[in-house]
């Protein structure tokens, strides 16, 4: 089965993941669980990502712990690749 998912980032592909195993494991169909966690969105203020015409694009988190600024720096990494070390 091939899914795609609305939330970016490693952080969030964990949490997916979590979320599948609990409620399969209280007794939810996969399939079923998984079209749900397709069409989640993350909360507000936690990697919203725009892009504008101009090219650019500016991306807003709230990242209130050392963890979870580390976690948004990693994923921003993972898909600007040497332009943001730059």
């Amino acid at each position: 089965t091939e899914i795609w998912f609305r939330l970016r980032g490693e952080f969030n592909a964990y949490n997916l993941l979590a979320c599948l195993a609990a409620a399969v494991s209280l007794g939810e169909e996969k399939d079923d669980v998984l079209f749900h966690l397709s069409n989640v969105t993350g909360a507000a203020g936690r990697m919203e990502v725009y892009q504008f015409e101009e090219g650019w694009t500016a991306i807003i988190d709230y990242a209130h712990s050392p963890d979870a600024l580390e976690n948004l720096l990693k994923t921003v990494r993972q898909f600007c690749g040497d332009e943001l070390r730059s």
